[in-house]
């Protein structure tokens, strides 16, 4: 059965049909938790899997066979991310425990403990820093060297919690999204913040381009916000509430996971979607292989899977 999709264009909406939904190319299911987080090696040639549990498992991105498990953690993991360099993952978990971690020889390289639990860690491109959120503070951890890791002030919007995080393909700017549907960038270099408001429902998902942010926040629409530009916040629709958004290495396509569990790819040079996919459950996260053709996608309700999209 093919799907019909209505894409917003500045003449209106324009209707279109997707081709056959295909299968996936792999799923990975880890021994225990629910696989809600997921995460590509900086190579493409792993998928890092946890959530629901203190583990964390390592497949093979081809195969989907799983290679190791990780078990530094006591308590649930909350998040995890690879560093850009390919042998190492960072991970936290609802203790507010902090583990750097080698992906081949699950040897310790160092650890944090948190005054919270932690809710989004993600490490700056090049990989010698990283950010670890709670829901009411970030941290920047310079990881050459043995510096604990530094709190960020910064004006945070009141009665507001984060929910999402991403940094700028240079590194020199941070997007935190609220659950208020507030957005904060800071930047580095000048030490500079700018907010804005883009709804009044959670911020699910970011992206964040060199002069552009993308969100996801519940609503059938991506928010668009040229923050160099000081342009107001756009909103282009789309079928269904949005909840996770992704952007090629290129600029030129992007991934929208929505409720449903379906995945658009939306070409932003034609205009028109190009591919659909779908799964159990509403889409949490969305990540393009580095150098690859798959699209590595999770859910609420069922396991991390791969899709060949390129």
């Amino acid at each position: 059965m093919r799907a019909l999709f209505l894409i917003g264009t500045a003449a209106g909406l324009l209707a279109l049909r997707a081709p056959e939904l295909p299968a996936p190319r792999r799923s990975f299911s880890p021994a225990a938790g629910t696989g809600q987080l997921a995460a590509f090696s900086p190579n493409g040639s792993l998928v890092a899997v946890a959530g629901g549990a203190a583990s964390v498992a390592l497949f093979q991105t081809g195969t989907g066979l799983l290679l190791r498990t990780y078990s530094g953690h006591a308590q649930l993991v909350t998040d995890l991310a690879f560093a850009p360099h390919p042998d190492t993952v960072l991970s936290a978990d609802a203790a507010g425990q902090v583990r750097l971690w080698h992906s081949e020889t699950l040897a310790p390289l160092g650890r944090w403990q948190a005054p919270a639990p932690l809710v989004a860690v993600a490490f700056a491109p090049g990989g010698g820093r990283a950010v670890l959120a709670t829901t009411r503070g970030c941290w920047l951890w310079t990881l050459r060297g043995t510096q604990a890791p530094v709190r960020l002030r910064l004006a945070l919007p009141a009665k507001s919690s984060i929910t999402a995080l991403a940094f700028a393909p240079d590194g020199q700017g941070l997007a935190l999204g609220f659950s208020s549907g507030v957005v904060v960038l800071h930047q580095f270099g000048s030490n500079t913040l700018k907010t804005k408001v883009l709804g009044t429902t959670a911020v699910r998902s970011l992206c964040l381009q060199a002069d552009t942010l993308l969100a996801a926040v519940g609503t059938p629409a991506v928010k668009i916000w040229p923050f160099r530009f000081d342009a107001p916040v756009a909103a282009l629709p789309v079928p269904q509430k949005l909840t996770a958004v992704a952007v090629e290495s290129s600029g030129r396509t992007l991934a929208l996971g929505f409720e449903t569990g379906e995945t658009m790819l939306w070409s932003r040079r034609e205009n028109r979607a190009e591919y659909v996919c779908r799964a159990k459950g509403s889409t949490r996260r969305l990540q393009f292989q580095p150098g690859g053709d798959l699209l590595l996608a999770t859910y609420e309700g069922d396991t991390p899977k791969t899709w060949l999209v390129l």
